[in-house]
């Protein structure tokens, strides 16, 4: 689940990226005729770059630390699409979907609990035997 939340937080940052920069040069294009409102969707589009970097922050602290990368992943996702929301219509889904996948290793014992330990054994691999306390002769 931290590979796939890295993964999908990359490759929504690289998303957000192109639409960030796409928002930046709809506004640079529409502040060179002079267009009412054009230096908000400017600030609006660096706003976005900024919560897109905060995503590639997230995805690369996926693996060794879940709990800040998925508060990070949730932050860009929210934050990226009140900043240039329909730009953001395919970054801020996979940013949020690795938001969950981050979040949901942190509880990995929930699915094996009032099972047996060779239940937990087979599920987690056989080095837990090897450095479980109370290993049969």
């Amino acid at each position: 689940m931290r590979i796939g939340a890295l993964a999908l937080g990359i490759v929504g940052g690289l998303l957000g990226v192109m639409s960030a920069v796409t928002a930046l040069l709809l506004g640079g294009i529409g502040g060179a005729f002079d267009a009412e409102g054009s230096g908000t969707i400017v600030g609006l589009g660096f706003s976005a770059l900024v919560f897109c970097f905060l995503g590639f922050l997230g995805a690369g602290l996926a693996l060794a630390k879940p709990r800040i990368a998925g508060l990070l992943l949730l932050v860009s996702a929210i934050g990226i699409t009140i900043s240039i929301s329909l730009f953001a219509v395919l970054a801020a889904p996979l940013f949020l979907i690795a938001a969950i996948l981050a979040f949901l290793v942190l509880q990995p014992h929930l699915a094996i609990e009032g099972r047996s330990s060779f239940s937990v054994v087979a599920a987690f691999g056989s080095h837990l035997v090897a450095s479980s306390p109370h290993r049969p002769t």
